[in-house]
């Protein structure tokens, strides 16, 4: 395969005040801004990106995980 390619990793961790996605906002941040630096736009705001992130949680019904957005040309 060819192509260009962000990636972040990001982690959630079951608390007892329920599953916290560890410095959320900076991953999803981070994940644009590479994308910006390889000139290709990922066309949702990061405030999007977190709330898929919070709804793949909810959906899978996970307390903790590893998640891994990616963007690709």
């Amino acid at each position: 395969h060819y192509g260009t390619s962000v990636f972040e990793g990001v982690r959630c961790y079951n608390t007892p005040k329920g599953p916290i996605v560890f410095r959320h906002r900076e991953h999803a941040q981070r994940l644009k801004d590479s994308a910006k630096i390889y000139r290709f736009p990922i066309p949702y705001s990061v405030e999007e990106i977190m709330e898929a992130t919070r709804e793949t949680l909810r959906q899978n019904k996970l307390d903790s995980a590893y998640i891994r957005p990616l963007g690709f040309v």
